[in-house]
């Protein structure tokens, strides 16, 4: 499990670190350096034009604790016999006591230090240490500053960033201006919302997280979960069972015309693990549901007593992929939620419903699983203010209704208001009519299993990601169909049953 830090978490356990338990300021910049030094040395050392010490690099310091960092990195790779020079763009009036200090050292071991309006277009560099800000950038990038990140972008030399590259948003990954384009970002202690959200993830490069004496001890800190967090997740498959202990998964899906959506999600519940998936649905649909998916127990929707049975007897429910909006589907959605205990996943259609008239109450455990296009609807807002800021949404729309909120994108937010889990397997090739049908259903199979409700979910859009990569690297990601990950699904759970 990787955690992932906003600024002000990030501040809280760099003075805990400090003041609590008593590791210097100045020994946590060392290591900090140490880790920016190393990641330097590799990346020379990974071209053969710099598998000597000839080449030379130039640490862009700030005045901030950030430009401490650069000017130490700068002096231990000098101590490897790399030629660096360090270049201050910061404030000398402004600067961090740590900093003055880190400049000082640097000048006494016999670097030079020179301005920023000195020093040229950077165009002799073979290698930039980019530590002008740090996470602490709380304004839009101007004037000197904004001349100087252009002219680390403009350079030919490969760029480090020292823990986030300068110009980028650590709590939301917007660019702030104008922000540096680096090869290789080292992140100190944790992962910053800026790694990983867009478009901040694209300015990081090679992202690579340093452990420098910080312990993470936040439990309100978000997450990304790795292959090992979900297996520990996955509900046990024990020998001596039968298809009722994995549960009944109840699909209230597809309008007339509409029975792929029913399909898709019924595959992938399927492949996913429920022993039982009953699709409700128009009573047209019966034939090519059946005929697609002849393990599924189909039930028209038209019978709403069939509906309201099946309701009582599933073990987790998924609403909407096809369901319409009409007053047919209106009906429908009040009936479920007035009526359903067990788990339930609200997606699609279901969600254009509720964005009209509200979230319904509920005595269930309700998930959404909304796209930007859909969270705007649902809160009123623009996509655009949506995806600046996908955490900040989530978290407060899963607050205000008591309900887990996933909200998908090329990192994918689960929360339930308070737990942050941050998702970025996938790729681009998912992107394409029917992923959201496969991840509803996966999601409430894995309830069906009985996993917590925010357990089901951070796995689920893991496994969804995951299985979508999977097919990409056989089938490429430009002519990708849903039904692909659909196949992939039992690969990725047998390398984690393992």
């Amino acid at each position: 499990m990787k955690y992932v830090l906003n600024a002000q978490q990030m501040r809280m356990a760099d003075h805990a670190a400090i003041r609590e338990i008593g590791i210097p300021s100045m020994v946590l910049m060392e290591r900090a350096a140490w880790a920016v030094a190393v990641e330097a040395k590799k990346l020379l050392e990974a071209s053969g034009e710099y598998a000597d010490a000839s080449h030379f690099i130039l640490a862009v310091c700030g005045s901030g604790n950030n430009g401490g960092d650069g000017f130490a990195t700068a002096r231990i790779l000098r101590e490897m016999g790399y030629p660096a020079e360090a270049v201050f763009v910061g404030n000398p009036e402004h600067m961090t006591q740590e900093c003055a200090a880190q400049r000082e050292i640097f000048l006494r071991t016999g670097g030079r230090v020179i301005s920023g309006g000195e020093a040229g277009d950077f165009s002799g560099a073979d290698l930039i240490i980019d530590a002008i800000f740090g996470i602490g950038l709380s304004r839009d990038v101007e004037g000197a500053y904004a001349g100087i990140i252009r002219r680390i972008n403009e350079a030919p030399a490969a760029v480090i960033s020292a823990d986030i590259p300068s110009g980028i948003s650590s709590d939301t990954g917007a660019v702030k201006g104008i922000a540096v384009k680096a090869d290789v970002t080292v992140s100190f202690a944790a992962l910053k919302y800026g790694h990983l959200l867009y478009p901040g993830t694209d300015y990081c490069g090679k992202v690579v997280t340093a452990p420098i004496g910080i312990p993470i001890k936040d439990r309100d800190a978000a997450f990304c979960p790795e292959a090992g967090d979900i297996a520990a997740m996955l509900p046990e498959r024990p020998a001596h069972s039968n298809k009722g202990t994995f549960g009944k998964t109840l699909l209230i899906s597809g309008r007339e015309g509409m029975a792929g959506a029913a399909v898709l999600a019924g595959e992938a519940a399927y492949r996913t693990g429920t022993g039982i998936v009953t699709v409700c649905s128009a009573a047209a649909n019966r034939i090519p549901i059946q005929t697609r998916l002849p393990e599924a127990i189909f039930t028209p929707w038209e019978k709403r007593e069939s509906l309201i049975g099946a309701l009582g007897r599933c073990s987790s429910a998924v609403l909407g992929p096809g369901l319409g909006t009409d007053a047919d589907a209106q009906e429908i959605l009040q009936m479920v939620f007035g009526t359903c205990t067990k788990p339930l996943v609200a997606d699609a259609d279901a969600l254009n419903v509720i964005a009209a008239n509200g979230v319904p109450e509920h005595a269930c455990a309700l998930i959404i699983t909304p796209h930007p296009g859909e969270m705007a609807r649902l809160t009123g807002c623009s996509v655009k203010e949506i995806c600046a800021d996908p955490v900040g949404y989530a978290a407060s729309y899963a607050r205000e209704n008591q309900l887990i909120c996933v909200l998908k994108d090329a990192v994918t937010v689960i929360t339930d208001g308070k737990s942050i889990s941050l998702c970025h397997t996938g790729c681009s090739g998912m992107a394409t009519g029917g992923s959201g049908d496969v991840l509803a259903g996966m999601v409430g199979s894995l309830l069906a299993q009985g996993m917590p409700p925010f357990e089901a979910a951070v796995a689920g859009v893991w496994l969804h990601g995951c299985a979508g990569t999977k097919a990409a690297k056989t089938l490429g990601e430009s002519g990708m169909l849903s039904s692909d990950i659909i196949r992939a699904i039992p690969q990725v759970l047998r390398e984690l049953y393992r």
